[in-house]
């Protein structure tokens, strides 16, 4: 016999609540309108940040911090005597990540975040040594440096660096520098950098049982989902019947998905504007279910002032402007589900809103300007 989709779901619903909570990173300015790590565009900034003549100001507090996270490194001086190289070109063909030079030292650096170890190293040593007759190496001390999740090389003769260890180390070095220097766009700038470059390190926000728990009860979260879709139609289905008896207006239902949560309605089919009362099930942390209600073509302060001596009443919070200050906007806090008042505030707020589209607005807004 197959189980009831409401147990199923109760049943579901208990069991993730004794999963692990998830890892939720903070978000950073890499992360908006991103599609994830990339790592020629993150060497470019990590170039950017290791110049120690660029503009942002750091001097060589990039630098210093990667030599700090080695002893090999230890007592070197930091100043470049030109640019980071990017995409160095070596006899075979290949490509270094990064290239550093100064008056004593030459380092090359390869930043391998996600991907194996298999580059060329040796195609890479040699190019150095090939090169000692160019003035920009000649008998300079050569440093081989490989960014990486663990810091671990099989390499003799390269130096292997954890992300972790290095951006801990920049954020040291930035703690004295906000000390001594004015915060500015580039001192934000890095500080996302290293952010952007701790959550790449992070574990997944998943771990194995959680996933391991999902794969097993899809079906089960199928249901959940179908039984979800049922519930708000059958809710909506349930407000259009109970309103559309209790009021003037011929009603126009509508349903949105706000953040991921149900947005519930109602228009008067002849309102002449967009204006609408909208029932929104907001199933966020600590948010209420609310009613907002939104009056359309209020474009000036002589029309807020009239709509607010309307709309506003002792259940009504603060009003506010949306749609580039066009629209003006009420809301009523519910708290808990409760159809009855849920259905009674509707209706009063659909009364009042109905009252200012046929009486209000011809009489008073239309005669202002606006």
């Amino acid at each position: 016999m197959e189980t009831d989709p409401y147990d199923r779901v109760k049943a579901l619903l208990k069991a993730i609540k004794a999963l692990p909570a998830l890892y939720e990173s903070e978000k950073t300015i890499f992360d908006v309108g991103s599609r994830g790590y990339y790592e020629n565009p993150t060497t470019d900034l990590l170039a950017f940040f290791l110049n120690t003549d660029e503009v942002h100001g750091f001097g060589s507090l990039v630098l210093k911090a990667l030599f700090s996270c080695t002893e090999t490194c230890s007592g070197l001086d930091t100043t470049l005597v030109g640019n980071p190289k990017r995409e160095v070109v070596t006899a075979s063909g290949k490509r270094i990540d990064l290239v550093l030079e100064s008056q004593d030292w030459v380092m090359v650096i390869e930043n391998k975040i996600f991907h194996q170890q298999n580059n060329p190293f040796d195609d890479y040593e040699r190019f150095v040594e090939d090169n000692k007759n160019d003035p920009r190496i000649g008998d300079k001390k050569p440093l081989y440096v490989v960014l990486s999740p663990t810091g671990e090389v099989a390499r003799p003769n390269w130096i292997g660096i954890s992300y972790r260890t290095f951006t801990s180390a920049i954020k040291a070095k930035l703690a004295d520098h906000f000390l001594q220097h004015p915060l500015n766009k580039w001192s934000i700038f890095l500080r996302e950098f290293v952010l952007h470059l701790e959550n790449v390190m992070e574990q997944p926000t998943l771990d194995q049982e959680s996933v391991g728990f999902v794969v097993n009860h899809l079906a089960d979260f199928k249901a959940a989902e179908t039984l979800q879709e049922k519930a708000i139609k059958s809710l909506q289905s349930a407000l259009l019947h109970d309103l559309q008896n209790a009021v003037k207006p011929e009603l126009k239902p509508t349903l949105d998905n706000w953040h991921g949560y149900p947005a519930i309605r109602f228009a008067g089919v002849n309102w002449v504007v967009q204006s609408d009362i909208v029932l929104y099930l907001d199933g966020r942390e600590k948010k209420p279910f609310v009613i907002n209600f939104y009056s359309a073509q209020i474009t000036s302060n002589e029309r807020r002032i009239i709509a607010d001596a309307h709309f506003c009443k002792e259940d009504t919070e603060q009003p506010w402007n949306e749609e580039n200050n066009t629209y003006r906007c009420y809301q009523v806090r519910i708290g808990k589900f409760d159809y009855p008042f849920i259905k009674e505030k509707l209706i009063e707020k659909i009364i009042l809103m109905d009252e200012f589209e046929t009486q209000v607005r011809p009489q008073k807004i239309n005669n202002t300007e606006g």
